[in-house]
């Protein structure tokens, strides 16, 4: 989009700001943030799974929040959906993914998942009700959120066992903002 001059789409009005500034939080850093904490204190099998509950975190949230009806047919394919995800995820082993280890990890990747049901329930009020294109939102999110894990990373340079370097920063940086915003 940028590549092809069309800033006039990914452009914030002053009015969108605020909330494009939260959602980025919610969504980009937040999720990121315990995501990587998950896999830190958790088994990346167990965080997979955990992370795949978004659609039924989001379908619980958007029937309070929007007011949507949870039919007979989509709690099947909720159900049907969680079931294999565990399998797959699990190795067929199912007790694997359901243990109280690493409790620390598997809280962290709960709370992932809702910060992104959060953001998905969000940012589809903001698409429908015309506020916010979807190219313009999904930019401004990723873009927004960028200095805030920038700064998170140089705070906490150490992840586990690895040493983030500024080269490594850098090579995020120059892959975040010229190849995927600039190529977006």
């Amino acid at each position: 989009m940028m590549a092809r001059g069309n800033f006039d789409r990914i452009m914030l009005q002053r009015s969108q700001f605020g909330p494009m500034m939260g959602l980025s939080l919610i969504a980009v850093s937040i999720y990121w943030i315990l995501l990587n904490h998950a896999v830190e204190f958790s088994s990346p099998n167990q965080v997979s799974f955990l992370i795949s509950t978004v659609p039924l975190l989001s379908s619980l949230l958007a029937w309070p929040l929007l007011h949507e009806r949870i039919t007979r047919l989509k709690s099947v394919g909720l159900i049907l959906g969680l079931v294999g995800a565990a399998l797959i995820f699990s190795e067929g082993g199912i007790e694997v993914v359901f243990t109280s280890k690493d409790i620390l990890g598997k809280v962290a990747a709960i709370c992932a998942s809702l910060c992104w049901s959060i953001y998905m329930l969000i940012s589809r009020k903001l698409i429908s009700s015309k506020k916010i294109k979807p190219d313009c939102l999904t930019f401004n999110s990723f873009l927004l959120a960028s200095p805030v894990l920038l700064a998170v990373s140089l705070l906490f340079p150490r992840v586990g066992d690895r040493v983030i370097t500024i080269n490594a920063t850098f090579g995020l940086l120059w892959l975040g903002i010229f190849v995927s915003a600039g190529g977006y």
